[in-house]
């Protein structure tokens, strides 16, 4: 069984209408509804509360998912926001479509736990897990393309010392050098 036909059967073999059930682990009714009606994906946050209260397991209630990493990976895929391979080595690639226009869909390799690390550190604040997935996303993509001998673009061996002027912020400023020329 899916997700919501999960979360009806096991409120209604509580006793709970899904208002009841809604105000009882405190999270507003329509959030629930869309759970249970709709299918609309719910934050581990939201599905731990919802075990703990029908007193059944997360994987109980999630049915086929077994782990965090299978749910978020089955929610990224299933909601369009990327693609998610699993790896021989035990490593995951993750492919984010950060832009529809012009194309960028930029992949890294992590390993399972980063994974779904970076996915609840998106659901934080779970208003919109498409957008919110793509800051820890982007941040770790920009990390991992200046680490050395990881980067997608060639990275000079070592970055040169230059000489930072001094600057004075009492020092008048001669416009003159820049082209502008002051009223007096």
């Amino acid at each position: 069984m899916s997700l919501k036909d999960n979360l009806r059967y096991y409120r209604e073999k509580s006793g709970f209408s899904a208002r009841k059930f809604a105000a009882h682990i405190g999270i507003p009714y329509n959030t629930y509804a869309n759970y249970e009606i709709k299918g609309t994906w719910a934050s581990e946050e939201n599905l731990n509360k919802i075990a703990r209260a029908l007193n059944v397991s997360f994987n109980d209630l999630l049915g086929s998912r077994t782990d965090a990493f299978l749910y978020y990976k089955e929610r990224i895929e299933k909601d369009g926001v990327g693609i998610v391979k699993e790896m021989e080595d035990g490593k995951v690639l993750v492919t984010l479509f950060l832009l529809d226009s012009p194309r960028f869909e930029p992949s890294i390799v992590m390993t399972r736990d980063e994974f779904t690390d970076m996915c609840r550190e998106a659901e934080k604040n779970p208003k919109d897990f498409h957008n919110d997935i793509k800051v820890p996303f982007t941040i770790k993509y920009a990390r991992s393309c200046y680490e050395k001998d990881s980067s997608p673009v060639p990275m000079p061996s070592e970055i040169p010392d230059f000489d930072e002027p001094e600057y004075d912020p009492d020092a008048p400023v001669d416009f003159s050098e820049f082209g502008i020329e002051l009223e007096k």
